[in-house]
Protein backbone atom coordinates (compact mmCIF):
# COMPACT_ATOMS: atom_id res chain seq x y z
CA UNK A 1 0.00 0.00 0.00
CA UNK A 2 1.46 3.58 -1.26
CA UNK A 3 -0.28 6.63 0.31
CA UNK A 4 1.35 9.92 -1.04
CA UNK A 5 0.12 13.16 0.69
CA UNK A 6 0.73 16.48 -0.67
CA UNK A 7 0.23 19.46 0.79
CA UNK A 8 -1.03 23.10 -0.96
CA UNK A 9 -1.99 26.53 0.01
CA UNK A 10 -5.38 28.13 0.04
CA UNK A 11 -4.55 28.46 -3.77
CA UNK A 12 -3.56 27.01 -6.83
CA UNK A 13 0.24 27.16 -7.14
CA UNK A 14 0.48 24.29 -9.78
CA UNK A 15 2.98 21.40 -8.39
CA UNK A 16 6.70 20.55 -8.90
CA UNK A 17 7.82 17.54 -11.44
CA UNK A 18 7.42 14.84 -8.80
CA UNK A 19 4.32 15.78 -7.77
CA UNK A 20 3.07 15.47 -10.95
CA UNK A 21 4.22 12.52 -11.53
CA UNK A 22 2.93 11.38 -8.79
CA UNK A 23 -0.88 12.48 -9.65
CA UNK A 24 -0.84 11.47 -13.15
CA UNK A 25 0.36 7.48 -11.76
CA UNK A 26 -2.97 7.25 -10.07
CA UNK A 27 -6.48 7.71 -10.50
CA UNK A 28 -7.27 7.48 -6.83
CA UNK A 29 -7.62 10.78 -4.64
CA UNK A 30 -9.13 12.49 -1.53
CA UNK A 31 -9.37 15.96 -0.04
CA UNK A 32 -11.48 18.16 1.35
CA UNK A 33 -13.86 20.24 -1.11
CA UNK A 34 -11.60 23.24 -1.02
CA UNK A 35 -9.15 21.28 -2.04
CA UNK A 36 -10.54 19.50 -4.90
CA UNK A 37 -11.51 23.10 -6.29
CA UNK A 38 -7.98 24.00 -6.45
CA UNK A 39 -6.14 20.59 -7.56
CA UNK A 40 -9.39 19.22 -10.36
CA UNK A 41 -8.12 20.56 -13.33
CA UNK A 42 -4.16 18.79 -12.56
CA UNK A 43 -6.47 15.24 -12.07
CA UNK A 44 -7.02 12.48 -14.83
CA UNK A 45 -10.54 13.05 -16.53
CA UNK A 46 -10.91 9.22 -15.04
CA UNK A 47 -9.36 9.89 -11.57
CA UNK A 48 -12.16 9.00 -8.67
CA UNK A 49 -12.09 11.43 -5.91
CA UNK A 50 -13.11 10.74 -2.09
CA UNK A 51 -14.01 13.78 0.18
CA UNK A 52 -12.37 13.91 3.63
CA UNK A 53 -15.50 14.30 6.08
CA UNK A 54 -15.86 13.29 9.68
CA UNK A 55 -16.19 10.55 10.47
CA UNK A 56 -12.85 9.20 8.66
CA UNK A 57 -14.35 5.83 7.74
CA UNK A 58 -15.18 6.50 4.35
CA UNK A 59 -11.53 7.26 3.23
CA UNK A 60 -9.97 4.87 5.20
CA UNK A 61 -11.98 2.50 3.20
CA UNK A 62 -11.08 3.97 0.03
CA UNK A 63 -7.14 3.36 0.95
CA UNK A 64 -7.84 0.44 2.12
CA UNK A 65 -9.58 -1.04 -1.33
CA UNK A 66 -7.22 0.73 -3.18
CA UNK A 67 -4.70 -1.17 -5.31
CA UNK A 68 -2.73 1.53 -6.47
CA UNK A 69 -1.42 4.65 -4.97
CA UNK A 70 -3.77 6.38 -3.22
CA UNK A 71 -2.62 10.58 -3.10
CA UNK A 72 -3.82 12.56 -0.57
CA UNK A 73 -4.13 16.81 -0.93
CA UNK A 74 -3.81 18.29 2.78
CA UNK A 75 -3.92 21.64 4.03
CA UNK A 76 -0.04 23.01 4.83
CA UNK A 77 2.23 20.61 6.49
CA UNK A 78 -0.07 17.13 6.69
CA UNK A 79 2.16 16.47 9.55
CA UNK A 80 1.15 19.72 11.40
CA UNK A 81 -1.46 18.71 13.66
CA UNK A 82 -2.95 17.15 10.36
CA UNK A 83 -3.62 14.40 8.17
CA UNK A 84 -0.52 12.81 7.85
CA UNK A 85 -0.32 11.67 11.40
CA UNK A 86 -3.86 10.33 11.06
CA UNK A 87 -2.90 8.21 8.45
CA UNK A 88 0.20 6.94 9.93
CA UNK A 89 -1.67 6.07 12.69
CA UNK A 90 -4.21 3.82 10.89
CA UNK A 91 -1.67 2.12 8.25
CA UNK A 92 1.25 1.87 10.48
CA UNK A 93 2.39 -0.57 7.61
CA UNK A 94 1.96 1.21 4.56
CA UNK A 95 4.27 3.59 2.59
CA UNK A 96 3.59 6.82 3.26
CA UNK A 97 5.44 9.45 1.10
CA UNK A 98 4.85 13.29 2.51
CA UNK A 99 5.18 16.19 0.51
CA UNK A 100 4.61 19.20 2.78
CA UNK A 101 3.91 23.34 2.31
CA UNK A 102 4.05 25.89 5.00
CA UNK A 103 1.45 25.61 7.99
CA UNK A 104 -0.91 28.26 8.46
CA UNK A 105 0.97 29.08 11.50
CA UNK A 106 4.14 29.30 9.36
CA UNK A 107 2.44 31.87 6.90
CA UNK A 108 0.81 34.22 9.68
CA UNK A 109 4.39 34.08 11.53
CA UNK A 110 6.02 35.47 8.12
CA UNK A 111 3.10 37.94 7.44
CA UNK A 112 2.78 39.45 10.89
CA UNK A 113 6.83 39.44 11.15
CA UNK A 114 6.55 37.04 14.67
CA UNK A 115 9.61 34.73 15.77
CA UNK A 116 7.22 31.60 15.89
CA UNK A 117 9.79 28.99 16.91
CA UNK A 118 9.40 31.14 20.36
CA UNK A 119 5.22 30.12 20.32
CA UNK A 120 4.60 26.68 21.43
CA UNK A 121 1.31 25.60 19.69
CA UNK A 122 -2.05 24.60 21.03
CA UNK A 123 -4.65 22.56 18.57
CA UNK A 124 -8.40 23.43 19.97
CA UNK A 125 -9.35 21.53 16.18
CA UNK A 126 -11.83 18.78 17.27
CA UNK A 127 -9.92 19.03 21.17
CA UNK A 128 -10.85 19.56 24.57
CA UNK A 129 -10.03 22.54 26.42
CA UNK A 130 -7.46 21.54 29.26
CA UNK A 131 -3.77 21.85 27.33
CA UNK A 132 -4.99 25.47 26.36
CA UNK A 133 -6.14 26.62 30.20
CA UNK A 134 -3.73 24.50 31.58
CA UNK A 135 -0.92 26.92 29.79
CA UNK A 136 -3.25 30.12 30.64
CA UNK A 137 -3.00 29.03 34.40
CA UNK A 138 1.08 28.64 33.57
CA UNK A 139 1.31 31.84 32.05
CA UNK A 140 2.58 30.89 29.11
CA UNK A 141 3.87 34.34 27.14
CA UNK A 142 3.05 33.16 23.68
CA UNK A 143 1.36 30.66 22.09
CA UNK A 144 -0.10 29.78 18.55
CA UNK A 145 -3.37 28.41 18.38
CA UNK A 146 -5.42 26.32 15.77
CA UNK A 147 -9.12 26.85 15.61
CA UNK A 148 -12.32 24.55 13.87
CA UNK A 149 -15.62 25.87 13.34
CA UNK A 150 -16.53 25.07 17.10
CA UNK A 151 -13.71 26.41 19.01
CA UNK A 152 -13.28 29.51 17.06
CA UNK A 153 -11.45 33.09 17.88
CA UNK A 154 -14.91 34.48 19.60
CA UNK A 155 -15.60 31.89 21.14
CA UNK A 156 -11.74 31.30 22.79
CA UNK A 157 -11.49 34.95 23.25
CA UNK A 158 -14.90 34.79 25.44
CA UNK A 159 -13.17 32.15 27.09
CA UNK A 160 -10.13 33.97 28.05
CA UNK A 161 -12.10 37.10 29.23
CA UNK A 162 -14.59 35.30 31.47
CA UNK A 163 -11.47 33.78 33.65
CA UNK A 164 -9.90 37.37 33.41
CA UNK A 165 -7.17 36.34 31.41
CA UNK A 166 -7.43 39.71 29.12
CA UNK A 167 -4.16 40.57 29.20
CA UNK A 168 -2.79 38.62 25.95
CA UNK A 169 -3.05 40.15 22.26
CA UNK A 170 -3.96 38.47 19.11
CA UNK A 171 -2.29 38.43 15.76
CA UNK A 172 -4.79 36.71 13.94
CA UNK A 173 -4.82 35.04 10.27
CA UNK A 174 -7.28 33.52 8.05
CA UNK A 175 -7.02 32.12 4.72
CA UNK A 176 -3.39 31.99 5.13
CA UNK A 177 -1.78 31.84 1.59
CA UNK A 178 -4.90 32.56 -0.28
CA UNK A 179 -6.44 34.96 -2.43
CA UNK A 180 -8.57 36.39 0.75
CA UNK A 181 -5.70 36.23 3.12
CA UNK A 182 -6.03 38.65 5.94
CA UNK A 183 -4.03 39.36 9.26
CA UNK A 184 -4.75 41.60 11.89
CA UNK A 185 -3.23 42.46 15.73
CA UNK A 186 -6.40 42.35 17.62
CA UNK A 187 -7.26 43.37 21.45
CA UNK A 188 -9.44 40.25 23.20
CA UNK A 189 -11.81 42.42 22.86
CA UNK A 190 -11.95 43.29 19.72
CA UNK A 191 -11.69 39.77 18.69
CA UNK A 192 -15.27 39.57 20.05
CA UNK A 193 -16.42 41.79 17.47
CA UNK A 194 -14.91 39.91 14.31
CA UNK A 195 -15.95 38.47 11.97
CA UNK A 196 -13.90 35.60 11.19
CA UNK A 197 -13.86 33.61 8.17
CA UNK A 198 -12.73 30.05 8.16
CA UNK A 199 -10.31 28.72 7.77
CA UNK A 200 -7.98 30.74 10.53
CA UNK A 201 -5.24 30.47 13.18
CA UNK A 202 -3.91 33.15 15.66
CA UNK A 203 -1.02 33.86 17.92
CA UNK A 204 -1.22 34.75 21.68
CA UNK A 205 1.05 36.85 22.96
CA UNK A 206 1.22 38.29 26.76
CA UNK A 207 1.19 42.28 27.02
CA UNK A 208 1.76 42.29 30.90
CA UNK A 209 2.32 39.30 33.67
CA UNK A 210 -0.93 40.57 36.25
CA UNK A 211 -1.97 37.12 37.60
CA UNK A 212 -6.18 36.73 37.08
CA UNK A 213 -7.96 36.73 40.87
CA UNK A 214 -9.09 33.56 41.93
CA UNK A 215 -11.31 32.66 44.86
CA UNK A 216 -12.74 35.03 47.22
CA UNK A 217 -9.99 37.50 49.49
CA UNK A 218 -10.17 37.07 53.34
CA UNK A 219 -10.88 40.72 53.51
CA UNK A 220 -14.33 40.14 51.66
CA UNK A 221 -15.80 38.30 53.82
CA UNK A 222 -17.42 39.32 57.26
CA UNK A 223 -15.63 37.71 60.52
CA UNK A 224 -17.09 37.02 63.78
CA UNK A 225 -17.18 39.35 66.16
CA UNK A 226 -14.34 39.34 68.61
CA UNK A 227 -12.61 36.54 65.70
CA UNK A 228 -11.35 38.65 62.77
CA UNK A 229 -9.03 35.98 61.74
CA UNK A 230 -11.05 32.75 61.95
CA UNK A 231 -11.54 31.34 58.59
CA UNK A 232 -10.84 29.43 56.87
CA UNK A 233 -7.48 29.73 54.48
CA UNK A 234 -7.87 30.52 50.57
CA UNK A 235 -5.90 27.77 49.47
CA UNK A 236 -8.02 25.13 51.67
CA UNK A 237 -11.54 26.57 50.67
CA UNK A 238 -10.32 26.87 47.07
CA UNK A 239 -9.62 23.27 46.90
CA UNK A 240 -12.53 22.22 49.20
CA UNK A 241 -14.27 23.67 46.15
CA UNK A 242 -13.10 21.81 43.29
CA UNK A 243 -13.82 18.56 45.26
CA UNK A 244 -17.22 18.99 45.56
CA UNK A 245 -17.09 18.99 41.20
CA UNK A 246 -19.44 21.34 41.43
CA UNK A 247 -21.00 22.37 37.75
CA UNK A 248 -22.38 26.15 36.90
Amino acid sequence: MKIIIIGIPDKDIGFNKEQLEQINATVHFAGGKRHYELVKKYLPENHQWTAITIPLSKLYDAIRNCSDTFVVFASGDPLFFGIGITLQREFPDAEIKIYPYFNSLQMLAHKAGIPYGEFPTISLTGRPWHKFDQALIQGVKRMGILTDRKNTPKTIAEHMLKYNYNNYKMYYGEHMGGEQERVETLTLQEALKLDFKHPNCFFLEKTDDKIPRKGISELDFKPLDGRPKMITKMAVRLATIALMRLNN
